[in-house]
């Protein structure tokens, strides 16, 4: 007797097959999807140790260098950047979780 296919197929595989059959079923092109992806999924995300330490530049040593940089990004998250723009990287793997403190 055979493996029912459902059961031997990985969780990921299985979503692919789904994602694959979905974008042959939609009308317009890779290049049009990927233009609506962009336009709705900004490229910068204002990550909190990236404000904080603009802030601390700041108000620490009045050097808005860091502020200055941050508030461009983020005036324009959708705007393609360069690779590596740390703007646009994710956080540090090993960075402890950043501690906020709502309504102070």
């Amino acid at each position: 007797g055979g493996v029912a296919v459902a059961q031997t197929v990985p969780p990921l595989a299985e979503w692919l097959g789904r994602w694959r059959a979905r974008l042959a079923a939609e009308e317009g092109s890779a290049s049009a999807r990927h233009d609506i992806m962009r336009s709705a999924n900004p490229a910068v995300i204002p990550r909190n140790h990236l404000v904080e330490a603009a802030l601390n530049d700041a108000v620490d040593r009045d050097d808005f260098g860091a502020f200055d940089a941050l508030l461009e990004a983020v005036s324009d998250p959708f705007r393609a950047r360069a690779a590596g723009d740390p703007f646009t990287q994710p956080p540090h793997v090993d960075a402890a979780p950043h501690v906020t403190f709502c309504g102070t």
